[in-house]
């Protein structure tokens, strides 16, 4: 059985992240312009609760696929339960339960977002996943993530 550092918080989380999300979700409308007219899957590397999945299917309102990986199991329930409540958004979006080393990746990645999960890897996994994310972003598609804490292991 898997450690997760989420377990107890969890229940707390969507609602302590939700005013850092009112701020995020124009920056990162802003940040996938131009990347409606590039092919490929979005890929959301430490989903969490799915506020990152709904403010990408926002932006980019066509019906392209997304990946939410999302290790923690308490909150990949918050996830998922976002997901189905929300027709399109069941349509596109495929929920993963391996992390962002683990997890298959799709051929193309249109766009990956990495938002408050970067500095929860060691510098030589971030490595490892920059070597995997690079020969399979599509050309025009985006990196797009956040320094928030742990900036460092």
């Amino acid at each position: 059985m898997m450690n997760d550092p989420y377990e107890r918080s969890a229940e707390y989380i969507d609602i302590m992240i939700a005013d850092a999300w009112d701020a995020f979700d124009p920056s990162l409308a802003e940040a996938l312009g131009g990347v409606d007219a590039v092919e490929g899957t979005i890929v959301d590397l430490g989903a969490g609760s799915g506020r990152g999945v709904r403010a990408v299917c926002a932006a980019l309102p066509d019906d392209s696929p997304v990946l939410a990986v999302e290790p923690s199991p308490a909150l990949r329930a918050v996830l998922l339960a976002r997901v189905h409540e929300d027709a399109r958004l069941r349509r596109r979006v495929t929920v993963d339960s391996g992390d962002a080393l683990n997890t298959p990746l799709p051929d193309r990645i249109r766009a990956l977002l990495a938002m408050n999960m970067i500095g929860h890897l060691p510098p030589g996994q971030r490595q490892e996943l920059w070597a995997r994310v690079a020969p399979r972003l599509a050309p025009g598609g985006r990196v797009i993530l956040n320094l928030a804490p742990p900036t460092a292991p």
